[in-house]
């Protein structure tokens, strides 16, 4: 099963919630997790050297490559009877490396805030991989949300949203989150975000994988 990360707007958390799904997935008997690094700046892989210097393992593989050598990649991790994907995207939305992966995503997870620009990009990406993938499904996660912020008209986005996919329950700003110095996570933090990692596991993915997992064979 392929499951991606992204949003053409930067900082909105898809990598830091690429991570954490990677983490809780692995935690599941039976499934293999992979982690996909294909961001520009390659931030995940630079968590994965500082793992390194401090020995610690992560319980999941990793793996960082340009779109150009991500099939070959694919194709061999598909090839594990349980393996799940978990890709973080880059931002390149006209690049036809990413139109064609997209074809291939079974669920795509959006991380946003509720923020005007941030919406519109959000909104975009996810009208772009429905139109190339019809069959996809996409859940919206509010990200970095501040717990005294007052969010005009949050209602009706989150409405507007749900015509394209699922909304979760917003993951609240912490400083924690902005701290995270290698692949190996502080367990608080997985804590704070458990509720939103169990939706997306029981809600979107586990009744879906023994169907997806010879997407590569």
């Amino acid at each position: 099963m392929v499951i991606a990360f992204g949003n053409t707007k930067g900082g909105v958390g898809s990598s830091t919630l690429a991570l954490l799904l990677a983490q809780y997935l692995s935690s599941v008997p039976g499934l293999h997790t992979s982690l996909i690094d294909l961001r520009e700046n390659r931030g995940l892989e630079g968590l994965s050297s500082r793992s390194g210097l401090v020995e610690h393992q992560p319980i999941f593989d990793f793996f960082a490559c340009d779109l150009s050598r991500l099939d070959p990649l694919m194709q061999r991790l598909g090839q594990s009877a349980k393996g799940v994907m978990v890709l973080d995207l880059p931002a390149l939305l006209y690049d036809e490396k990413l139109t064609a992966l997209i074809a291939k995503l079974n669920q795509l997870i959006i991380p946003f805030s509720y923020e005007r620009a941030t919406l519109d990009a959000s909104i975009y990406f996810a009208a772009f991989c429905r139109r190339i993938n019809p069959s996809l499904s996409i859940l919206f996660i509010p990200n970095r949300i501040h717990h005294s912020a007052i969010y005009e008209f949050r209602e009706e986005v989150d409405t507007v949203l749900r015509k394209m996919g699922g909304v979760s329950p917003a993951i609240l700003e912490h400083i924690g989150f902005q701290r995270i110095g290698s692949l190996d996570l502080p367990i608080e933090l997985c804590q704070r975000v458990l509720p939103v990692l169990e939706l997306i596991y029981h809600q979107y993915l586990k009744n879906n994988m023994s169907n997806n997992f010879s997407l590569y064979p």
